[in-house]
């Protein structure tokens, strides 16, 4: 058996240690590259010989990741035109929305200090605001103490979730600006809110953000490149799957319907 190392290998290694440390190897270290290179050659030959490859889940799985990454590199081998980008832009708009943003501030009343009369004393404040032209942005001395801010700018749907609960959000996003309205529930208690100013959502223009659509695009056909190939290779097998496993879990629970005649294909 030979191992042959030519300029094209030295040179591969040199530039690799180039890469890594930023300067030339002196000739002893490129020497020790060499050296290491076909330390790992005869391993690796000796390695197949005796079948240590087979039956090796990690050896398996980073084969399986270099296939994904040919294709993906396949995939990735033309660069896409901006009528492309257009197009695929235009089919996946939604992904694109701008959320709506609130900017409100809200009067907080505490379940826990004021038990049955909070939803009394809100109505109560509300009724007072109400009278008042106009009425103030911001009163939260009116109410009680609050852990958090009373005050947020441009919140989007999410934001708000996150700080009070989906239902509080949904109630927010319905409320006219300009007004104090409530009282909404959150998980802290019972709030009155008024809404500042409200942004709706819209759709950047694609020069915007033409680099995240170029993102997702790659995405996409890195994907789409990875299935096509897959189905092309598996094309080539027959595939007989000779266990009742899957057909007795079919019949335990009809939610699985399908499954195996979908494994097998």
């Amino acid at each position: 058996m030979q191992i042959v190392v030519d300029d094209a290998d030295v040179e591969w290694l040199r530039q690799n240690w180039i890469r890594q440390w930023n300067r030339p190897p002196t000739l002893q270290e490129l020497q020790g590259l060499v050296d290491a290179h076909i330390r790992e050659e005869v391993y690796y030959r000796e390695a197949l010989a005796i079948g240590l490859d087979s039956d090796d889940t990690i050896i398996r799985r980073r084969l399986v990741q270099k296939m994904e990454f040919l294709s993906e590199d396949l995939a990735l081998a033309v660069e896409p035109t901006d009528e492309a980008l257009l197009s695929f832009f235009e089919e996946n708009a939604e992904d694109y929305l701008v959320p709506p943003l609130q900017t409100f501030s809200h009067i907080y009343f505490n379940f826990d200090r004021r038990g049955d009369a909070a939803q009394r004393d809100a109505e109560q404040a509300l009724n007072a605001l109400a009278d008042m032209a106009p009425p103030p942005p911001r009163a939260p001395e009116r109410g009680d103490g609050f852990m958090l801010p009373y005050d947020y700018t441009a919140q989007s749907p999410q934001d708000i979730a996150r700080q009070f609960g989906q239902e509080f959000s949904l109630s927010v996003a319905t409320l006219e600006p300009g007004l104090w309205h409530g009282p909404i529930t959150s998980g802290f208690g019972l709030h009155l809110v008024y809404i500042t100013e409200r942004t709706e959502s819209e759709l950047p223009d694609f020069d915007q953000i033409r680099d995240f659509i170029l993102r997702d695009f790659d995405t996409d056909r890195r994907k789409r490149m990875n299935e096509a190939l897959y189905a092309s290779l598996r094309a080539r097998y027959d595939i007989d799957i000779q266990s009742t496993v899957l057909t007795d879990a079919e019949d335990r629970d009809p939610s699985v319907d399908g499954v195996s005649e979908e494994v097998g294909r």
